[in-house]
């Protein structure tokens, strides 16, 4: 298609505007997460010091990093339909944006769950944590071809190695999609076999229904099952033309869908502290309580 064709211009239309939604809504996640932990989850009792390490802790920084990448994702993407920049270039940009999205997101994840896996599946936690120790080396690796493929568009003699280098490109990017595909799904074997166990429990001992790891796990589910998701539309892509307005569009419900991603795990860290707070002020109501009692009983035994 033309790009001076008015059917191409529509579709660019179509696609910044699609792109527009998400960005702010991936911008209004950071400005909440930025409100969450600086004000909402400050402590009047920390030194300034706990304060610092509380608001760096691994959970805000690579919920933060999610966030930062995905949002460098969709200008990068957009920055690439609006003006026709290097297409190479913008690929391994994204490849790094992406790859530092799906680091944070299993970081992030198993930070969480570690000792739920570990509970229900002490064996796959093992080789969980394994993969979550070179994660960085398998989802960074679809980079360097991308990269190559870059330099190469820069050189006019190069140029008939870009298709050696996109195809070993895919094959990595396809690789590191398998395995985030199997961490979500021992992720999601193990929050069900947690769920069926807690509710069980609940059941024959009674135990209440509103848990810390509860909150994770229904989150996780969620979380676990919209990645997969992204997983088999990326799947599709590969048989749609690169570049493509179909290509373009199915591209974009990937970035909504880890958006939505996002903003489930943000969910999860607000609701894990509301519990928190609630499970603070039970104690205390408690402990006031139980205080009130000896006193009185203390008042009695003196008349």
């Amino acid at each position: 298609m033309e790009p001076s064709s008015p059917e191409f211009f529509s579709q660019r239309i179509i696609l910044l505007s699609l792109l527009s939604v998400g960005l702010v809504c991936v911008v209004a996640v950071v400005v909440a997460l930025t409100r969450q932990v600086v004000w909402v989850e400050q402590s009047s009792s920390s030194t300034a010091q706990e304060e610092r390490r509380r608001v760096l802790s691994p959970f805000n920084t690579q919920l933060m990093t999610m966030c930062v990448s995905l949002v460098g994702t969709y200008v990068c993407f957009m920055s690439q339909i609006a003006f026709s920049h290097n297409p190479w270039v913008m690929t391994a940009l994204l490849d790094f944006l992406t790859g530092t999205f799906e680091i944070s997101y299993v970081w992030y994840s198993w930070t969480r769950a570690s000792t739920i896996i570990g509970r229900v599946h002490p064996r796959t936690a093992k080789a969980v944590d394994s993969f979550v120790r070179f994660a960085p080396l398998f989802l960074y690796a679809q980079v360097v071809p991308a990269v190559f493929d870059a330099l190469c568009s820069l050189f006019e003699d190069w140029t008939p190695l870009i298709q050696t280098g996109t195809l070993v490109e895919q094959t990595l990017s396809s690789f590191a999609s398998v395995c985030v595909f199997v961490f979500d799904v021992a992720l999601l074997s193990g929050f069900s076999k947690h769920i069926r166990q807690m509710y069980r429990d609940m059941e024959e001992v009674g135990v209440p229904k509103t848990d810390h790891f509860i909150i994770i796990v229904h989150h996780g589910v969620v979380s676990s099952a919209l990645w997969i998701a992204v997983i088999f539309i990326y799947a599709a892509t590969m048989f749609l033309p690169q570049h493509s307005f179909e290509y373009d569009v199915v591209t974009v419900l990937i970035y909504f869908l880890s958006t939505a991603n996002v903003f489930v795990l943000f969910r999860m860290k607000v609701s894990v502290h509301q519990n928190s707070v609630r499970e603070s002020s039970s104690m205390m109501s408690a402990a006031y309580t139980g205080h009130s009692k000896k006193q009185t009983f203390n008042s009695v035994d003196n008349n």
